[in-house]
């Protein structure tokens, strides 16, 4: 199994998380991956979760990171000097509960989702919504989410898998919104999907009377 360290960076919030990952972490990613040892790198953002007055960014160094510490502490130091961070400190190996299959599947998605996200950030100032005001004639609405499907897509994965994996994602976030918002307002979010899959299916009803509708007409 590979060995992996997590290095902290507190800060006063989201918006300073944003800086952060901004003037450090998204610049630095592939550089820290051509340190020798080092088998990549991924970060997590914290300052989404308000019951807490400060935040932190996350920097996972996977491999060899005792060299990668070594090559930036100095640049660690000069983040908090220069106030992009408050402080930094060590707080070693991410799911250590979790089995080693589990622990190896979720290095490699952070690894790539972090990458992903670099991709983002040097494309965007500022964010586009996940899901935006902007509606088609039968009045869907579109956002970023798009991104999720062409991503799933175009990694070849089949639309039964795509539903497999938002199910589990929705599952997952709704569980976590437990801890971040309360339970009651979980039931709400419940309660409000209900009443979205009974309007889905009377939605999938009227495209069989209908005979469908235009989806992909094939090659040529």
């Amino acid at each position: 199994m590979v060995s992996v360290e997590r290095i902290s960076f507190v800060t006063t919030g989201h918006e300073a998380d944003e800086q952060l990952i901004r003037e450090y972490i998204v610049p630095s990613l592939n550089r820290l991956e051509t340190i020798e040892g080092c088998e990549g790198v991924r970060f997590s953002r914290f300052g989404q979760d308000t019951r807490y007055e400060k935040s932190e960014v996350i920097l996972g160094i996977y491999g060899e990171y005792e060299a990668v510490v070594e090559a930036e502490r100095e640049r660690w130091d000069e983040l908090v000097e220069e106030g992009f961070a408050e402080s930094w400190s060590r707080k070693g190996m991410p799911f250590a509960n979790r089995p080693e299959d589990v622990q190896e599947i979720l290095g490699e998605a952070y690894i790539l989702g972090s990458h992903m996200a670099a991709e983002y950030y040097e494309t965007f100032d500022e964010r586009p919504g996940l899901v935006e005001e902007v509606t088609d004639d039968a009045g869907r609405r579109y956002g970023l989410w798009s991104a999720f499907h062409v991503l799933a897509n175009n990694i070849g994965c089949d639309p039964e898998e795509e539903v497999d994996a938002y199910d589990i994602l929705l599952r997952d976030r709704l569980i976590a919104l437990t801890e971040l918002r309360g339970h009651d307002f979980v039931r709400t979010q419940i309660d409000e999907l209900r009443a979205a899959l009974d309007e889905l299916e009377e939605t999938v009803d009227e495209l069989e009377e209908q005979g469908g509708f235009e989806y992909y007409d094939g090659p040529e």
